[in-house]
């Protein structure tokens, strides 16, 4: 496998290269600017290139296989099916594209527990989002198991209690109840299906999250009060929303992605508890390693696809519950009564594996962001450099017992629009969408969550020339980027004052 701390994907010539080199891999190198603008505008360059990507946004080329058999079965040019994990999310699916477009759909005879859902051709693009809204997906190894491309699977029950046991270590509390999914929007939608499930009513969205998050709350059940900022005004409005018992729960990002804010999940849990109303925090950017958030949410939700796996060759997601809220154990049963387990065996087994080493492999990821953004934070090249550790809440969450602030910063230059393209083809990191991998990852990414929707991202402050970093293990970070910064803008002139 190609060592990418030493030798990362960052040149033209790597457009389309696996990252990592695997076959389930989960990221995919974008290594220009104009690479991840043709990639949002389809231009076949780059489609035709990708020999990966995100499993939510790139279907694995094993579950298209999969698929066609069932498109065959159709015999019809006018229709087109995707299968899924169980009977109840195909059927969801369903629903959600009836909903979105108007149009049924049918559901075809299940094989080897998958369940195709077919729709004509016109609504296809509505079984694609619920794909990638909600994340309950085929992933790469069930895809190569069903199709005799990988040795027969090993039980997996064993490394799910493992998994169980070390999550619930991670978030401080061993009595913790953990359910494991296939994705951490599974996971997030699984989460948002309870909480509407109690409480009939919309609800709030507390700073700005990850694209997906948003579009599960606007797209199903009762809709979401949206507030981007997450500031002090905010906080009074959700107070007020809960009060009159108009929201069924409030769900934020704890760092937030990409400006990485820390809400104040102490005010908020406060407020939220006196109403009986549940706090679900998704704390995928941190991953319990440097934030307590579950003393003050009723549910945390952490994609284990990121820091927690950290190779980047396969996805899960979990839902932790905090037992001493009384809110939090009203969704525990709601959950448990649910539940599905379709987290794959051998994705269970490559996360067990993976995540063993969680904990100093996290010492050195913050170590090494905390001296790159040191050597970056007062590049006068440098407009905003957004980092959690600069942030009030932050310092309030902060566990004592390890060191470090996050192994993840965003950062727009001045000159945004002139310069940063230039600025992403010089860096010499591997590109591409993502992020916890314990190599480095850059990722352009407001053109790839938000392509279709830049101003309104500009509205709520998130820059189009945004650049967001997953630093990895490497030891010469802060080389590659001032050698950036000043083949692109030029050298720096003069420290900025902080």
């Amino acid at each position: 496998m190609r060592n990418l701390h030493r030798f990362p994907y960052w040149h033209p010539d790597h457009l389309g290269e696996p990252l990592p080199e695997s076959e389930h891999a989960t990221s995919v190198a974008m290594p220009t600017w104009n690479d991840v603008v043709g990639y949002e505008e389809g231009e076949a360059r780059v489609v035709n290139a990708l020999q990966s990507g995100y499993p939510r946004f790139k279907i694995h080329g094993g579950v298209l296989t999969l698929a066609a058999s069932f498109n065959a079965e159709l015999n019809s040019p006018d229709w087109k099916c995707l299968p899924f994990p169980s009977l109840e999310v195909a059927t969801r699916c369903l629903s959600f594209v009836e909903k979105e477009t108007g149009v049924k759909g049918k559901l075809l005879e299940a094989r080897d527990n998958l369940y195709p859902v077919a729709v004509p051709k016109d609504a296809y693009s509505a079984v694609l989002a619920y794909w990638q809204h909600c994340g309950d997906i085929i992933t790469s190894r069930q895809a190569a198991k069903l199709l005799g491309q990988a040795p027969k699977t090993q039980r997996g029950d064993q490394a799910k209690a493992i998994l169980k046991d070390r999550i619930a270590r991670l978030a401080g509390n061993v009595d913790a109840p953990v359910w494991l999914f296939s994705t951490g929007m599974s996971a997030i939608a699984q989460a948002h299906r309870a909480v509407i499930e109690r409480c009939k009513k919309p609800t709030v969205q507390f700073g700005f999250p990850y694209v997906d998050t948003l579009k599960i709350q606007e797209k199903i059940g009762y809709g979401v009060h949206f507030f981007p900022n997450g500031d002090e005004e905010a906080l009074v409005r959700v107070k007020e929303l809960a009060r009159n018992g108009e929201i069924s729960a409030v769900f934020c990002e704890c760092p937030t992605n990409p400006r990485l804010r820390v809400p104040d999940l102490i005010e908020l849990s406060t407020v939220l508890r006196s109403q009986g109303i549940p706090l679900v925090v998704d704390n995928t950017l941190d991953s319990f390693y440097n934030l307590d958030v579950l003393p003050y949410a009723d549910v945390v939700a952490t994609s284990l696809t990121k820091y927690f796996s950290s190779v980047g060759d396969v996805m899960g997601g979990s839902l932790v519950v905090n037992p001493q809220s009384e809110t939090g154990r009203e969704i525990g049963q709601i959950l448990e009564s649910s539940f599905q387990d379709l987290l794959w065996d051998d994705d269970a087994l490559a996360l067990e594996k993976n995540s063993r080493n969680f904990d100093s492999r996290m010492a050195t990821l913050t170590a090494n962001t905390q001296k790159l953004v040191n050597s970056l934070y007062n590049d006068d090249r440098i407009a905003q450099l957004f980092y959690p550790e600069h942030e009030l809440n932050y310092r309030r969450l902060k566990r004592p017992d390890v060191s470090g602030n996050g192994a993840i910063f965003s950062l727009v230059l001045k000159n945004a629009a002139q310069v940063t393209p230039s600025f992403y083809d010089e860096l010499k990191v591997s590109k591409g969408p993502s992020l916890g991998t314990g190599f480095t990852l850059a990722c352009a990414y407001t053109l790839l969550a938000h392509y279709s929707e830049l101003g309104w991202a500009e509205e709520c402050g998130i820059s189009s020339h945004l650049i967001r970093v997953s630093v990895g293990e490497e030891d010469n970070l802060s080389h590659r980027f001032k050698d950036a910064l000043t083949r692109s803008v030029g050298p720096e002139t003069k420290r900025r004052v902080s």
